[in-house]
């Protein structure tokens, strides 16, 4: 009996270990915006992402998408995510980047529903266990600190 429960918590603690391996985190930088995002099958050719966009105390908001090979090969992704329930007059926004396949890191702009792209920056890898989601209720908050406010 002992030996089985050995097991099971040894199979628990590997299915979450590998959980949080395909687990990647970027800071939209220059802004404190994080994007913590789950990464598909490494085997496939194409990756499906998908997680949310918060900034702790601010909002938070789900996203999907995928990371694609680079038109052309090489050793870069084509990054390609939606973000809904942006609460900042903008509709959906798409975050549009280039990763590099080995650091994880690289740039990206925010585009709005209209294809106009509001802002740009790179995206730095940075810990996911320094960077929760946050719990607590983000109800009335302003939206991304990546996208500018429209004023009224």
């Amino acid at each position: 009996m002992t030996r089985k429960i050995s097991f099971f918590v040894a199979g628990v603690l590997m299915f979450f270990a590998v959980k949080e391996a395909n687990a990647v985190c970027w800071n939209l930088s220059p802004f404190i915006d994080i994007i913590r995002a789950k990464v598909g099958d490494a085997s496939s050719e194409h990756w499906i992402v998908n997680g949310v966009w918060f900034a702790t105390g601010s909002y938070l908001t789900p996203v999907v998408g995928s990371l694609e090979c680079e038109f052309g090969g090489g050793a870069n992704r084509r990054l390609g995510i939606i973000a809904s329930g942006q609460e900042v007059g903008i509709g959906t926004a798409t975050i549009e980047g280039t990763v590099n396949a080995t650091t994880l890191g690289g740039s990206w702009q925010i585009m709005d529903s209209a294809g106009t792209v509001i802002s740009s920056g790179s995206l730095v890898t940075v810990s996911c266990a320094s960077n929760p989601v946050p719990v607590a209720s983000t109800s009335g908050a302003a939206g991304p600190t990546a996208v500018p406010v429209p004023q009224r």
